[in-house]
């Protein structure tokens, strides 16, 4: 009998161990080396004290049982032991500078009522988006589980055919949401669609977001995100999978124009059949393969698509509740701070007592998310004592603003957590501290990003930084797109 064939995957966040389920299910011989000592990337959560602090998922779509997405979840063990708690609140703006509010929740009538309020000159083009919606609701999109290259001729054209009514929906509507921001004329309204979901995003992705928020099949993570992600290492390490942390890849080792395993920063080699990186993309590309698989198209890829901001997070725990105030705000500042080189115009504030496994009875965590500059916090992190001043700094800032939407704060508050985009890397490798890879905008979404490199065979990509927009949903996908294409490649059959 032939020996199995051995995998190496890059990084144990979602989308490795999705690939790492995957392959052990396909019969390979499969070790995740991650850098950190424990599972999930970016998908994780800490404890400090009695308190949990959850480090990512703000709302994951795939809640319902009948969602394609909700079921590959539970095939990689991601639901094993796990409460899904389905989301009825998204945000609340508040803007500070025109004293507007306009709440976003699972009642769309009540957005539509809410903007006549405000601005009924507005109300057409928010009606438009609503009902647009409306629209992704009833057609519903194709699940887009499998890779095209997996799914062969007859395969992609039923896809196609079952899925032409959304696919056509999405090429009508494919102009960014700022677009319909500059057709507003109230600038509370204005602003709401440019910064609370992502100007740059298509009308088409945040009218299906909408959809999908209205019909409940948003959700959080009950017990925080940590817990989606460590049932998935369960599941692989089940299945026979290896994990092994604090393993850091120098090099992905090439021989002949084919992956043959990688080399550790200490210099420990493991070879293998085939490699999976879900390492960022510019770390893969340009460190551990040192750019010598590129071509046109993918260096401009890199040159001029824009990636997410990095941020700061800090996480206040509080030994009080504020049940009447939104579970998200996102506060437009009348009066803006400056911290390093970063001009902070605004805050998202997860008011996180909708959820009490993550603090003591009567406590909750309170969340700012803010943006942040890289490079300022990983040059000053080579002086702790001054890192560990701004980080205290920053706190007093932020805690002077919560003040004013939380009263007794301050005197309530027991500890604070500060996380900047240095923590980021330094946890999870993210890239330049960002948590996510391409924004989606018009163009990233249209590309298709290829899982290969231009001349390397035995090597495939998976994560953010082959699904613009990221997330979980396409985060576990590519998982398991690329070790279908694995399959394709070795002449083997891929096991669901």
């Amino acid at each position: 009998m032939n020996a199995a064939p051995k995998l190496i995957i890059v990084g144990a966040g979602i989308s490795g161990l999705s690939a790492g389920v995957h392959a052990a299910r396909s019969g390979f011989d499969v070790e995740i080396v991650e850098h950190h000592s424990e599972p999930g990337g970016v998908c994780t959560g800490w404890k400090h004290g009695d308190y949990t602090i959850d480090g990512c998922i703000h709302w994951l779509m795939g809640a319902r049982e009948d969602d394609a997405h909700h079921q590959l979840y539970a095939k990689v063990g991601a639901l094993d032991g796990v409460e899904l708690r389905t989301l009825e609140h998204f945000v609340q703006l508040v803007d500070e500078t025109t004293g507007e509010r306009l709440t976003i929740d699972r009642d769309l009538d009540g957005l539509l009522a809410q903007v006549e309020s405000i601005s009924p000159q507005d109300l057409p083009v928010f009606r438009e988006l609503v009902e647009l919606a409306r629209r992704t609701e009833s057609i519903g999109a194709p699940p887009m589980i499998d890779a095209r290259e997996a799914r062969g001729l007859w395969g992609n054209l039923s896809d196609l055919w079952q899925g032409r009514e959304f696919l056509l929906l999405m090429v009508r509507h494919f102009d960014p949401l700022s677009t319909l921001a500059d057709r507003l004329h109230h600038p509370s309204l204005k602003y709401a669609l440019d910064h609370m979901m992502l100007g740059a995003m298509p009308v088409a992705f945040a009218a299906t977001l909408l959809g999908e928020l209205e019909r409940g099949n948003l959700a959080t993570v009950v017990g925080g995100s940590q817990r989606f992600a460590e049932g998935m290492a369960r599941k692989f390490v089940a299945l026979g999978g290896k994990l092994r942390y604090e393993a850091d890849v120098a090099e992905i080792l090439v021989e002949h124009d084919h992956a043959v395993g990688v080399r550790l920063i200490e210099g420990e080699v493991l070879r293998a059949d085939h490699v999976i990186s879900t390492a960022p993309g510019p770390t893969t590309v340009f460190r551990m393969l040192g750019g010598r698989y590129t071509d046109a198209s993918l260096r401009d890829r890199y040159a001029r698509w824009s990636t997410f901001e990095p941020i700061s997070m800090l996480s206040f725990g509080v030994r009080a509740q504020w049940h009447d105030r939104p579970d998200t705000l996102h506060l437009r500042l009348a009066e803006p701070f400056v911290f390093g080189p970063t001009r902070v115009e605004a805050m998202t504030v997860r008011n996180m007592a909708y959820d009490p496994s993550l603090a003591p009875a009567g406590a909750c965590v309170i969340q700012v998310l803010m943006p942040s500059d890289f490079d300022f916090w990983h040059d000053v992190h080579h002086a702790p004592q001054r890192y560990r001043e701004l980080k205290h700094q920053l706190a007093e800032q932020v805690r002077r603003q919560l003040e004013r939407y939380y009263p007794g704060f301050a005197a309530a508050e027991e500890f604070v957590d500060v996380a900047t985009p240095y923590t980021f890397w330094r946890y999870a490798r993210s890239y330049r501290g960002a948590y996510e890879g391409w924004m989606p905008t018009s163009e990233t979404i249209r590309a298709r990003v290829p899982k290969t490199l231009p001349g390397l065979h035995g090597f495939h990509m998976a994560g953010q930084w082959v699904e613009p927009g990221g997330g979980v949903p396409p985060a576990v996908t590519s998982g398991r797109q690329a070790v279908q294409l694995a399959c394709v490649e070795l002449g083997r059959p891929f096991v669901d």
